[in-house]
């Protein structure tokens, strides 16, 4: 559904920064690795948002002046009631940036807003 709509399904680690992580969630408390890949990568993520916002900063130092992207994927949420305690949740999140339309001569350079993926969403869903 989305892929028709121009974005791009995007996939990224479940391992994040827990100091990314802490700047999107403060307070929260993160699931720390044991044994971690790397420093960097030493939490479960609590939201799809550090690997989208990664994704986004990626993108944008290779002049990248229009990205839509979405992940479906799981977060990690501490739980005692939970199996292991922790609680996986599937969640969907996406990021709109840039231009409002792809580059053409006869169009003027707009930038997104929140109201167009308001848009977006409404169309699609039709709450």
């Amino acid at each position: 559904m989305l892929n028709d709509k121009g974005y791009q399904e995007v996939i990224t680690y479940s391992f994040v920064d827990p100091k990314v992580q802490q700047l999107i969630h403060p307070g929260a408390e993160a699931l720390l690795l044991p044994n971690p890949i790397s420093v960097e990568m030493s939490a479960m993520r609590l939201s799809l948002w550090s690997g989208l916002l990664a994704t986004v900063v990626y993108n944008q130092n290779r002049q990248q002046n229009r990205v839509r992207i979405f992940e479906t994927g799981l977060r990690f949420v501490p739980d005692t009631q939970a199996n292991l305690g922790i609680r996986q949740d599937l969640m969907l999140a996406g990021v709109i940036c840039g231009n409002r339309y792809d580059e053409h001569w006869n169009l003027a350079k707009e930038t997104v807003d929140f109201y167009d993926l308001k848009g977006e969403f409404w169309k699609q869903y039709w709450i």
